[in-house]
């Protein structure tokens, strides 16, 4: 693996590539945190990690990939002492991959966490259903709710590009976005629509109109290359 393809420490490579998670750590504290996440004993984890933070997260990361699937809430409330002291961006990188990583076998617990109202709850839950692709058909209807929710569609959107066909029951709601405003909107709402499938009658003509009517040049293009 080239220089420029290395996983920053602690991060976890997507399926099939290498991790790299740090610091070795005793098997003997591994199997500590593991007991401690069976028992879902969220504080006893976090006391260990606040302790000694750069030996307990890789193993702690270790642990979580070997008991999946973990309650988004539950992830937060144990990195978030993992990874206290402003470093939000790696604590946020590694959540992230963490849900990608259980995100087929959680698509229950994390379609539930797409309507809690905390945005960045959302946004983890809605970028491992994206990751998830078609297995994440379940979460279609939930995603539907926030077509129209100025802060929330715009992942609502790519989640459903990514599960394809089987988000077909969203389309009269991605064709209804297409109305938007914002040229961003529009785009990503033909980017779904090529995703889910042009067979309709509706989603055809629907396309033909912004080839050759949209004020903005990606959408035009995107939609003239679709038909």
């Amino acid at each position: 693996m080239g220089v420029g393809n290395r996983h920053p420490p602690d991060m976890l490579a997507t399926p099939g590539h290498c991790y790299d998670l740090g610091p070795t750590v005793p098997n003997s504290l591994e199997e500590q945190i593991l007991s401690l996440l069976r028992a879902k004993d969220w504080k006893a984890v976090s006391r260990l990690a606040a302790q000694n933070a750069a030996l307990v997260r890789p193993c702690l990361i270790r642990a979580l990939l070997h008991q999946p699937p973990f309650d988004e809430h539950d992830v937060r409330e144990v990195f978030g002492e993992v990874y206290r002291g402003g470093q939000l961006a790696a604590f946020n990188s590694v959540l992230s991959s963490l849900l990608e990583h259980i995100a087929e076998g959680a698509v229950a617990e994390l379609t539930a966490a797409l309507q809690d109202s905390r945005w960045d709850v959302y946004e983890q839950a809605s970028l491992a259903l994206t990751r998830a692709g078609p297995a994440a058909a379940p979460a279609v209807p939930v995603f539907m709710m926030y077509l129209a929710h100025p802060r929330r569609r715009l992942r609502a959107i790519d989640a459903l590009t990514h599960i394809g066909r089987g988000a077909e029951l969203a389309v009269p709601m991605i064709l209804e976005q297409l109305k938007s405003d914002d040229s961003v909107v529009r785009y990503r709402c033909v980017a779904a629509l090529v995703a889910i499938g042009i067979h309709r009658a509706d989603v055809r003509g629907a396309l033909r109109h912004l080839a050759t009517s949209d004020d903005d040049e990606d959408v035009r293009t995107l939609a003239a290359a679709a038909l």
